[in-house]
């Protein structure tokens, strides 16, 4: 659909490298290893799993929902069929496979993000957010650092992660304590 990074993709990339230093480069490739998207989905999983086991069974379901939009990721990957930037425009420090448009990593630190606030939101407790902002901004930077990303592919992952959390919220969220609670047998008879 768009192979060539736009204009200021190109600028943003280059100015992240130039600034770059060898131990800034190191520290963001271990951002970008320790926030894999398919690590985040599992840790999710297994955060979704215990919950279910302490009967916080409406709490366990949020997570699912919102974890599931990782499977954008692939879809969008091969609808736009972007390829990942070129050594021959950018200092490419990890060489990766597949599409660029979005990043998974992008979507799926919005994604846990979300998850955590879920998890330790109570009124006036500001850390979740503050740590999620973090993780994100620290995420995004490391795909432009490490040469794996445009700018463009980094915030579209943010936005449709933040589109999916939003129609979540809004389409699927009043009906999960209703699905949790209502019996089996009435499930049948409503469909």
């Amino acid at each position: 659909m768009f192979s060539m990074p736009f204009m200021f993709d190109l600028a943003v990339s280059h100015a992240i490298q130039q600034a770059s230093a060898d131990w800034l480069n190191q520290f963001m490739h271990l951002v970008s290893l320790v926030f894999e998207p398919t690590f985040l989905a599992g840790m999710c999983l297994l955060v979704t799993v215990v919950l279910y086991h302490r009967k916080r069974r409406d709490l366990a379901a949020k997570l699912i929902v919102i974890s599931a939009g990782n499977i954008l990721t692939p879809f969008l990957k091969g609808v736009f069929a972007r390829p990942r930037p070129d050594a021959a425009l950018v200092h490419v420090l990890v060489h990766e496979s597949g599409y660029s448009f979005p990043s998974g990593h992008a979507l799926g630190i919005v994604l846990f993000t979300a998850s955590l606030i879920i998890l330790f939101r109570k009124p006036k407790r500001w850390w979740p957010g503050l740590v999620g902002t973090v993780l994100i901004i620290l995420v995004g930077y490391s795909r432009l650092v490490l040469g794996v990303h445009w700018l463009s592919d980094v915030l579209f992952g943010y936005v449709v992660a933040s589109l999916w959390i939003w129609a979540m919220v809004r389409f699927i969220w009043s009906h999960i304590h209703q699905w949790l609670t209502v019996p089996h047998s009435q499930h049948k008879s409503r469909l």
